[in-house]
């Protein structure tokens, strides 16, 4: 088996924390702290603002330097419908219902808690209506109980299964290093660097992920992760969010596996989709609910680990960060339904 190595000893289970998808300002408008990547336009006609604020008027000071305050407007809908009047991106609890109504399309970021909140006036001016019920980006529609087979896009928050897991993963795989004992930080006798997990060799062979990145970064394809990193931090983040759904769950086999068994596949798939591939195809899902089989591959893959430091004594300084890692999984797991 074959193994890109990442540092991840410093990885801790995921905490908690307080402000996520809770209301935040900048003067007079509203809006909602988010993962800064997930503050985007897809499929509609919306305008954004990733606001970071500035010391010490933080407007989420609660969360990770990656969460920001989500400031985003809607005039056309993922349905194809259009307000005359935007609609906003606020948590529901916010959203005036007496002069207002919710989306029910998934118009925003951040979990169920937060939709599109639409001024009544739309209703008679040949606006939306509100959309249709259970759709989301990515295909995803809202359940109250544990996905399964029968319904593989369903997931808790009602947004798409990469959407869910992506945010863990990026909290893994953290920012960039250049350790020498990594084997996955060399390329071409050369050592770079790995950042959000994406390491040199796989970062210059999918460079078409990155393409704002392509004219200044292209001199060097040992360091053309870390300079497509350090050019524009949204854009890589988005580029790998991209990177990682499309590539390696895909080649892993887990794009119809359920959560929370698509998120464990999603993240083993990032130490060798090849290696997941095998897992996923040897040991199918069948009539196994979601949950344990999410336990079953993060077994496998914690064994992996193990076996790994069996044969190259010379990783096992990243053992305990695997098996931190390993863990996180199996709270996100216990947590999600």
């Amino acid at each position: 088996m074959r193994f890109n190595f990442k540092l991840l000893s410093i990885f801790l289970a995921s905490p908690v924390f307080a402000y996520i998808d809770q209301p935040c300002y900048k003067g007079s408008q509203q809006g909602v702290c988010v993962p800064k990547y997930s503050c985007n336009s897809t499929g509609q006609t919306a305008k954004y603002e990733r606001y970071a604020g500035s010391y010490p008027n933080w407007p989420c000071p609660n969360d990770p330097d990656d969460v920001i305050c989500c400031i985003k407007s809607v005039t056309k809908l993922t349905t194809g419908e259009t307000l005359k009047t935007p609609g906003v991106c606020i948590n529901t609890k916010n959203c005036n219902l007496n002069k207002n109504y919710l989306a029910n399309t998934a118009e925003c970021p951040g979990s169920n808690n937060v939709k599109l909140c639409i001024p009544n006036s739309n209703k008679s001016t040949g606006g939306t209506t509100g959309g249709t019920t259970g759709g989301t980006t990515g295909g995803g529609t809202v359940t109250s109980s544990c996905p399964t087979v029968r319904n593989p896009n369903a997931t808790k928050s009602g947004k798409s299964k990469a959407y869910e897991s992506l945010p863990q993963i990026f909290q893994n795989e953290g920012g960039c290093q250049n350790m020498s004992g990594d084997p996955g930080n060399w390329y071409q006798g050369q050592l770079g660097y790995t950042c959000m997990g994406v390491t040199p060799q796989t970062g210059w062979t999918n460079r078409s992920y990155y393409n704002y990145a392509l004219n200044k970064c292209s001199y060097n394809s040992v360091l053309f992760v870390k300079c497509a990193y350090d050019l524009n931090k949204d854009k890589f983040q988005e580029g790998t969010a991209n990177l990682y759904e499309k590539l390696f769950g895909s080649i892993a086999g887990c794009t119809n596996l359920p959560q929370p068994a698509y998120f464990v596949c999603l993240d083993y798939s990032l130490n060798g989709p090849y290696r997941t591939k095998e897992v996923v195809a040897n040991n199918p899902i069948g009539n196994r609910d979601s949950k344990t089989y999410a336990r079953l591959l993060n077994s496998i893959s914690r064994q992996d680990f193990k076996d790994a430091v069996a044969n190259n004594s010379n990783l096992r300084q990243y053992l305990q960060g695997w098996m931190n890692r390993c863990d996180a999984r199996e709270k996100y797991i216990n947590n999600y339904c």
